[in-house]
């Protein structure tokens, strides 16, 4: 916590990065039920929450190209403003009695162009207000802070709306995503070079052409890709039919999904206190989810589930912290934000190829063989990833910091 109070910009920038986890929590369940007020049908849900989702993926490598060719705290103030107007303008529909399917996925997707610029900009900030050897402790405190506040913020969407109504709990998640942009406002943080290409189309290619120049990043991020599609598809997708079957229902996939958060503290605070962030370990951890996968697909008892999934939200993210703490680190700051578009549209792009993914294997598999399946495709993910050579390779974040911090002296 040292961090926290001698640095006043990580200060700022962590309450406001705490008020938006916490929008971001609330705000499904709040959206779900103004949808069910205007239409009782999880089609008209589907295709609400579809439009606030599509907008991120379409929209976040443009998202990237803007926060590295203007201001990030400025760009990420202004998409937290927008989001909050687009949840009031929702409550307005509603109040007004204009509330259609139609109107609240405009909304919806206004919302999400401003999460689109919002998710890079917030991506490519850390190294700038924070020391290259504090870059690791910055990253588990967000860690720590977003898993926390998303467990509790998903609650709380419930209960306003239970006590507060539909109306009034989306005012109150729109004012608090406002209040997160004074906060950044008063960051200051130094600017870098910010050599701005003379087209969209350049910026683009550029990012692109850094992304793919670091073979260490692609190689992860195909790893990432596998892992989110298999957790999406295994607990997104089939959790919920599964958990009828053999789980108690809901509230037994609820108590895992609750272990799995918990886990996701635990391996926060060990990144926290990690002296090394080196991603060859943390890469190999995710051989987690191929246990827990296989469990699911072998029908293990519940206890040995439990276990197993909290021991996988450890392995993810801790590995989440460190290579985000690798990118800052590594990536040149005037490129951050077009690199981190990309971990964020694979991470948005996985719930739908999970979700074809499932149909397909479904055809000829039963649930316990999909879950087989997900186990052998993010266990062969892993082995593959740890053998590249780039990541074998790749020496530890310490290192990096030492090496900067010579460079600085000469």
């Amino acid at each position: 916590m040292n961090l926290v109070r001698r640095n006043r910009n990580f200060r700022l920038y962590l309450l406001a990065r705490c008020i938006t986890a916490l929008t971001l929590a609330i705000g499904p369940t709040v959206m779900a039920f103004a949808v069910l007020r205007v239409d009782h049908s999880v089609g008209a849900v589907a295709t609400v929450v579809t439009a606030s989702q599509l907008p991120i993926m379409v929209f976040v490598l443009i998202g990237g190209v803007l926060g590295d060719r203007y201001g990030r705290m400025s760009m990420l103030a202004g998409a937290n403003v927008i989001s909050g107007l687009s949840q009031i303008a929702m409550m307005v529909l509603l109040l007004t009695g204009t509330a259609t399917v139609t109107t609240l996925a405009v909304a919806a997707a206004v919302g999400g162009m401003a999460t689109a610029v919002a998710l890079p900009a917030g991506g490519g900030f850390v190294a700038q207000i924070v020391a290259p050897a504090e870059v690791g402790q910055a990253q588990a405190l967000l860690s720590v802070t977003r898993t926390t506040l998303m467990v509790v913020g998903a609650a709380a969407g419930g209960v306003m709306v239970g006590f507060l109504g539909t109306a009034p709990a989306l005012l109150v998640n729109g004012l608090l995503y406002a209040a997160s942009a004074p906060l950044l406002m008063m960051v200051v943080a130094p600017g870098g070079s910010r050599a701005v290409c003379s087209s969209l189309a350049g910026s683009l290619r550029d990012g692109w052409q850094e992304f793919w120049g670091h073979r260490w990043l692609t190689v992860t991020l195909a790893q990432t890709l596998v892992y989110s599609v298999c957790v999406a598809a295994g607990f997104q997708v089939l959790g919920p039919a599964v958990a009828s079957q053999r789980l108690d229902g809901a509230a037994g996939l609820g108590l895992l999904m609750a272990a799995r958060a918990l886990g996701s503290v635990v391996g926060a605070v060990m990144a926290m206190r990690a002296r090394s962030m080196r991603l060859y370990p943390a890469q190999a951890g995710l051989a987690v989810q191929a246990a827990i996968l296989a469990l699911m697909g072998l029908s293990a008892p519940f206890t040995v589930l439990l276990v197993a999934i909290a021991a996988e939200g450890v392995a993810s993210e801790y590995f989440q912290v460190v290579w985000q703490t690798n990118i800052q680190l590594r990536i040149d700051v005037d490129m951050l934000s077009r690199v981190t578009s990309y971990p964020t549209l694979v991470n948005y792009g996985s719930t739908p190829l999970a979700s074809a993914l499932v149909v397909l294997a479904h055809r000829h598999l039963s649930y316990g063989g999909v879950f087989l399946l997900l186990a052998v495709f993010t266990l062969c993910a892993t082995l593959t990833t740890i053998a590249s050579p780039s990541v074998r390779k790749l020496g530890t974040a310490q290192l990096v910091m030492e090496h900067q911090s010579q460079e600085e002296v000469v």
